[in-house]
């Protein structure tokens, strides 16, 4: 008798220190910090560096929009020349951005004139940053819900009819992969809220004749494609851009024809936009949602 209960004790012994080697197991890795997360190994010097890079890679882009936005309003006025004289095409623009460069780029330009899409991504996390690696993009940050790391990842692909598929992959809390039916009510209720906001937005979103759009198209442009990598569906391929450095509330629709993503970097190629376009941008700022 006095043997069987020795067995027993030892039995709920090992399964105690189990069961507290499992729990301990789950806080660390709820807890942990993903093998491809770097808080901050930039020294101050180094983050300002990369912010530089990024500013003046981006300043390009912008230049470039700017070249195009410039061309629109000269053939909408009636004055540019025979397109194969002096008014050509304008040619697409590669740019290629580190992570270190995007997320330095993002904090230099921190401030409190955001757009309510980032404002209300705030609410959700704070010390936000993008990682990327190979064919994904990371958005990480300390979750308001979670109350640790929590981090999205996308993969996002160009199909071979030029749609953009963002391909949203799940949510991790620290190490542990978050449960589909634990976030589902959550996205659920982030999804609902982006509807009510694309629908705001698109009451006053407009697109001119040049093709610039004001902030409420941008908004609903943004929003749309970030429904539609929530949804698992299929997006027009269309960035907006800002052409002028004081006014981002301003931009020009652009089309994303490539897109490359790999350890640390990522590569675009933007073209502007054919006359076939237009109905697209059209439904990206008046139609209903519909996932």
């Amino acid at each position: 008798m006095k043997r069987w209960i020795r067995v027993i004790l030892i039995g709920v012994s090992a399964a105690v220190v189990l069961l507290a080697a499992v729990t301990l197991a789950g806080a660390w890795m709820y807890h942990g910090r993903p093998s491809w997360y770097h808080h901050s190994r930039l020294t101050a010097e180094q983050s300002m560096a990369a912010a530089n890079r990024a500013d003046q890679k981006i300043a390009d882009v912008f230049s470039w929009v700017a070249s195009v936005q410039a061309q629109n309003v000269r053939r909408h006025l009636g004055t540019s020349a025979p397109v194969d004289q002096s008014d050509p095409p304008a040619a697409s623009k590669t740019v290629t951005l580190s992570d270190e460069e995007l997320n330095a780029f993002m904090q230099s330009w921190d401030n409190p004139d955001k757009s309510e899409l980032q404002q209300t991504l705030a609410k959700f996390f704070s010390e936000g940053r993008l990682v990327l690696v190979d064919d994904g993009i990371i958005v990480a940050g300390q979750s308001t819900d979670f109350g640790t790391l929590a981090s999205a990842q996308f993969n996002p692909v160009i199909d071979p009819e030029g749609k953009l598929w963002l391909r949203f992959q799940g949510i991790q809390a620290g190490l542990l992969p978050v449960p589909q039916s634990v976030v589902a009510s959550k996205v659920d209720r982030f999804t609902k809220y982006l509807r009510e906001r694309l629908s705001t937005y698109q009451q006053t979103a407009n697109i001119d004749p040049t093709l610039t759009a004001n902030g409420a198209a941008i908004e609903a442009g943004y929003t749309r494609l970030l429904l539609d990598g929530l949804n698992y569906g299929a997006s027009a391929p269309i960035l907006f851009v800002p052409f002028d450095l004081g006014n981002f509330h301003s931009a020009m629709p652009v089309k994303l024809s490539a897109l490359k993503v790999s350890q640390g970097q990522v590569t675009l190629t933007l073209v502007p936009l054919s006359d076939s376009d237009q109905s697209t941008i059209e439904d990206l700022i008046a139609k209903p949602y519909e996932p």
